[in-house]
């Protein structure tokens, strides 16, 4: 479904990508796993065409993405919920999710998909005409996750889905991307810093540092390597399966 290949990025004379590659089949759940500052949301931004590679290609289903523009990769079918979530904040609920669906399929489908995302966020459809600047963190990430599901993406790409929120709230955003990719065949790419979250959720994933893959696989086997666990879950971690 998504191919990136050995895509290297700048910032002016700063370079953040060194030949990243990966990629993303259908039905299945992803993670981009690394430190502060290792690429990994410079990644998305340049899947989702907001970052432009000085080399290397972006397919999405046969189509190279790399030169086009935001809005005709996200018609595609690729959709990115941002770090920050970055919600209108002085808009309503149904207004945020409005903007979500104005690609023409999603257009055509927007009162189906409002009634389906509802079922999935019931506390977005009991305050619809909220303003979503008033929301908590985690009804706020539910937002910018429904935002984006309107427009029926089959690949979603998300930022952190769980900075700044309690656990039991990361918990049912968990459980939501879980059955969304199993009942809807969607796809996910996701960055997280939490990095047990992270592989408990995905089926493969991409270990970054300065940049860089250096490490990449089935994620159960990915929580058991001695580089996971020495330099993310603690020392103890290795010492507890040792």
């Amino acid at each position: 479904m998504l191919e990136v290949k050995e895509i290297q990025v700048f910032y002016g004379d700063l370079q953040a990508l060194w030949g990243i590659t990966l990629e993303v089949k259908q039905r299945e759940i992803v993670s981009l796993v690394g430190s502060n500052g290792s690429g990994k949301s410079t990644t998305l931004r340049t899947i989702a065409g907001l970052q432009k590679p000085s080399s290397g290609a972006v397919q999405f289903k046969g189509t190279r993405t790399e030169k086009l523009p935001p809005h005709e990769i996200v018609e595609l079918g690729i959709c990115l919920v941002p770090e920050g979530r970055r919600i209108f904040p002085h808009m309503s609920i149904l207004e945020n999710l409005d903007v979500g669906a104005y690609t023409i399929k999603a257009r055509d489908q927007r009162d189906k998909t409002l009634l389906w995302l509802y079922e999935l966020f019931p506390i977005l459809a009991k305050r619809n005409r909220q303003l979503a600047g008033t929301l908590s963190g985690g009804e706020q990430q539910m937002l910018a996750i429904g935002r984006a599901l309107m427009s029926k993406p089959d690949l979603l790409l998300i930022d952190e889905m769980s900075l700044g929120l309690s656990p039991l709230v990361v918990k049912e955003l968990s459980r939501v991307i879980r059955d969304l990719n199993e009942t809807t065949a969607l796809a996910v790419l996701l960055v997280e810093q939490n990095v047990r979250l992270a592989l408990n959720l995905s089926d493969r994933g991409y270990i970054l540092e300065n940049g860089r893959v250096v490490d990449q696989g089935n994620a159960k086997e990915l929580s058991q390597s001695d580089r996971i666990k020495k330099a993310y879950l603690g020392a103890e971690a290795v010492k507890a399966g040792s």
